[in-house]
């Protein structure tokens, strides 16, 4: 995302009143928003919009707008996030560093803590904590976050679905029915049978599931870490978790983020090589 660098102006934001937003805009980068999935570019825009809070983090001077701003259910602070550009946003850097007291995270990674500690679980706790790649280094604490983050929004402990991707979808389902009636209104002054209205699945909410996306994420970090998909771990973490599921579950995430959101799905790759090659320097 795009950051203004500003110095210490959010750390001075807790000694003084609330700044005035009247004249700031929301600076992040929204390349290609308009256009979901394939067909998604990335030109480096700014959203432009009006800014409506402050983004929480300290590593970002953003003043999101009401479509990019989210709020932690855990601790109610504001934070960046774009389902298209910024994956890897604020609000997800938020939780992987542990900076929310809330619970939303730590129950589902405590319930794993606790069960590889129990000693039932010798073949994955040695898997985790101990020889993930057979080279006796252990598995990413990311996969584990990532993974417990699917969780927690799969229980709806966290939203599902990011406030732009909501506002995308209505206006979509907006234009189909406005484009509906038209069509309708044409064939009765010609004439012609109106034919039966047909509802059509939403192109936009499915491929931009939080949960899947963080399935999918933990999955590349467990594939590019270790060499490979490792499902049965994985699913063993999300029962213990509490999150029940069948062996094929985590694959067919995988399977259906890189046919539905290609270029997500690249982008978690890259994230995930990135780590990988960072752990082996």
């Amino acid at each position: 995302m795009l950051c203004r660098s500003w110095g210490s102006r959010i750390d001075s934001l807790a000694q003084f009143e609330p700044i005035d937003l009247t004249h700031e805009t929301c600076s992040l980068q929204v390349g290609g928003e308009t256009h979901y999935g394939r067909y998604a570019s990335c030109d480096g825009m700014e959203c432009g919009r009006r800014s409506v809070a402050i983004c929480a983090s300290e590593d970002c001077c953003n003043f999101p707008c009401h479509r990019h701003a989210k709020y932690c259910p855990g601790c109610g602070r504001c934070f960046c996030e774009s389902s298209n550009k910024a994956y890897w946003g604020c609000f997800s850097q938020h939780f992987h560093e542990g900076r929310c007291k809330g619970d939303r995270l730590r129950i589902p990674l405590q319930k794993l803590g606790s069960a590889l500690d129990s000693g039932e679980h010798h073949q994955l706790e040695r898997f985790v904590r101990h020889n993930s790649d057979g080279l006796g280094n252990a598995l990413p604490r990311e996969a584990c976050i990532d993974l417990g983050l699917g969780v927690a929004y799969s229980k709806n402990l966290i939203p599902e679905y990011n406030q732009d991707v909501l506002v995308e979808s209505n206006s979509g389902k907006r234009a189909r029915r406005r484009k509906m009636q038209q069509a309708r209104r044409a064939a009765m002054r010609l004439g012609l049978p109106v034919e039966s209205s047909r509802r059509s699945g939403s192109t936009c909410l499915a491929p931009y599931r939080n949960s899947t996306i963080h399935f999918v994420s933990g999955a590349l970090i467990v594939r590019h870490w270790t060499g490979s998909w490792h499902y049965r771990e994985q699913i063993e973490m999300l029962n213990i978790m509490g999150l029940s599921k069948g062996q094929d579950f985590i694959r067919d995430r995988v399977d259906y983020l890189r046919s539905n959101n290609h270029p997500l799905f690249e982008e978690i790759s890259r994230r995930a090589d990135r780590l990988r090659a960072k752990g082996s320097g």
